[in-house]
């Protein structure tokens, strides 16, 4: 940026002392160019005058430069707002195109600020704002840049995202600029576009070249942010609502399942008595059947001992009555030994 042609351009006087003199100076040497004999020095003199005049108004910018300069370093905006937000055409709001806004900024407090009115009529200060609004389908998208023509450190960047539902309007309100002068001072027209929050805070603002264009920009803003604010209203409404269905469902369905839960529970305890009142009968019966079998083992055992007993006694009756048996034949072999002892004798 060529800051320093472009101070010039604010703060030098249109025509300066050496480009007047130089002026007169090559009408006159023109007139000579008629005369024959002051022929040679009246087109020296021309040339000469001519050379003054382009070197004294040379050395700063002209509308045509600002114009050209302002443009070159604010035209990538929009490109530079989908890689900052990494929001791309795909994701833009078929109903709401972007929009750019630019225009010269008036705020005087700003330090280098400069006024001048160019030569082709447009006011102009050494400040300049460009921006750029993207549009989906839940926000509003702001990148912006506010440059210094005279001074490249002092550009910048102003950035802002914002949903439909936090958004109030849009506007243009008109104001005023005082131009001090020699013969009085004067006011020029002045519009500045300012983006409106709910709560009443400005979500931003910037001065704007004016026209119809412009009034039609605000109605487009105004529009989308009321049709789509209603539309996400609406859309939270219905998700609010699936939302409760759902809830209201996943509750019946624990209701349900709790419900069954305690049927079970009741059933296993139902069933649970059954088999202990099942356990006990058997238990019982099974104590009878000891006991029966216990009787019936000692009523064993006595028969049982009453017929060893009987065994015994039949045992030894047998043995009493072999052995009485056995003492008679001993007794006979005895008598008999002895008569043939005393036979032999």
């Amino acid at each position: 940026m060529e800051t320093k042609r472009n101070v010039k351009y604010f703060t030098a006087p249109p025509i300066s002392i050496v480009t007047i003199i130089a002026l007169v100076f090559t009408v006159v040497m023109f007139v000579l160019i008629f005369n024959s004999k002051t022929l040679p020095i009246g087109v020296i003199g021309v040339i000469v005058g001519i050379a003054v005049v382009a070197f004294s108004s040379g050395g700063k910018a002209s509308d045509v430069d600002i114009e050209y300069q302002a443009t070159e370093y604010t035209k990538d905006l929009e490109e530079e707002s989908m890689k900052k937000y990494e929001v791309y055409e795909k994701n833009f709001l078929k109903t709401m195109k972007p929009l750019n806004f630019r225009g010269y900024d008036y705020d005087e407090s700003r330090e280098g600020f400069y006024y001048r009115k160019g030569r082709d009529g447009t006011p102009r200060t050494s400040y300049f704002s460009a921006a750029n609004m993207i549009f989906t389908s839940e926000k509003v998208y702001i990148y912006s840049k506010r440059i210094s023509l005279v001074d490249e450190t002092k550009h910048d960047i102003i950035t802002g995202s914002y949903k439909y539902s936090d958004l109030d309007r849009a506007m243009i309100e008109e104001k005023s600029y005082t131009i001090k002068g020699s013969k009085g001072n004067a006011a020029i027209p002045l519009y500045l576009f300012t983006l409106l929050k709910k709560n009443g805070e400005k979500a931003f603002e910037m001065y704007v070249d004016y026209g119809a264009d412009t009034d039609l920009a605000v109605d487009n803003i105004n529009r989308t942010i009321k049709v789509r604010t209603e539309e996400l209203h609406k859309l939270a409404a219905e998700k609010a609502e699936k939302l409760a269905a759902f809830r209201a469902k996943v509750a019946k369905e624990a209701a349900e399942e709790k419900a069954q839960a305690e049927a079970e529970t009741k059933k296993n305890k139902k069933s649970a008595s059954k088999a202990k009142e099942a356990v006990s009968e058997v238990a019982a019966e099974a104590e009878e059947a000891a006991e029966s079998v216990e009787e019936k083992v000692e009523e064993t055992a006595g028969a049982v001992e009453k017929t060893v007993d009987g065994i015994k006694e039949n045992v030894a009756e047998e043995i009493k009555n072999e052995a009485a048996e056995s003492v008679e034949e001993v007794k006979e072999e005895v008598a008999d030994a002895s008569g043939e002892i005393a036979d032999n004798i």
